[in-house]
């Protein structure tokens, strides 16, 4: 049996660039995974279609993978980039969204992550991921902000 692990995100980063220059760096698939420090690797499955591979996460012999792939739409009228996830790639479901507001604003950001394990880590799983997942998120959003100057 198996139980799925569900992790939600939102925040804010500030923005002190153009709408068009914050959307052109943050769609940047290839810049974006670079700064993330739980990131692997990163490859263009095809068009706007990317396969992330994370670096193994968990904690006292417990370590999960996590894979999974999205496919990305830059939408300039809305300001917004979406990613939906790509159907039948890795053991995770992701999807989410930036939504870029004018300079000096902030940007949201959303993102979904579900993930399938096994039920004997059902409360582990819970507590490791939630904790490696804000700790890792806190430090791209930074590194993020540091690309919006």
């Amino acid at each position: 049996m198996s139980f799925l692990l569900k992790l939600e995100f939102n925040n804010k980063i500030k923005n002190a660039v153009s709408k068009d220059i914050a959307l052109e760096r943050l769609g940047d698939i290839n810049k974006i995974a670079e700064l993330h420090p739980k990131v692997k690797s990163v490859e263009n499955m095809y068009d706007n279609s990317w396969k992330w591979t994370m670096s193994p996460s968990g904690a006292r012999g417990s370590y999960f993978d996590i894979v999974y792939g999205c496919s990305y739409t830059i939408d300039k009228k809305t300001s917004k980039i979406s990613w939906l996830p790509v159907e039948g790639v890795g053991n995770a479901v992701v999807s989410g969204h930036w939504e870029v507001y004018d300079k000096d604003a902030e940007i949201e950001l959303n993102i979904s992550i579900n993930v399938p394990f096994p039920e004997v880590f059902s409360t582990i799983a819970n507590q490791i991921a939630n904790k490696v997942f804000s700790l890792s998120m806190k430090k791209h959003l930074k590194q993020l902000e540091d690309l919006l100057k």
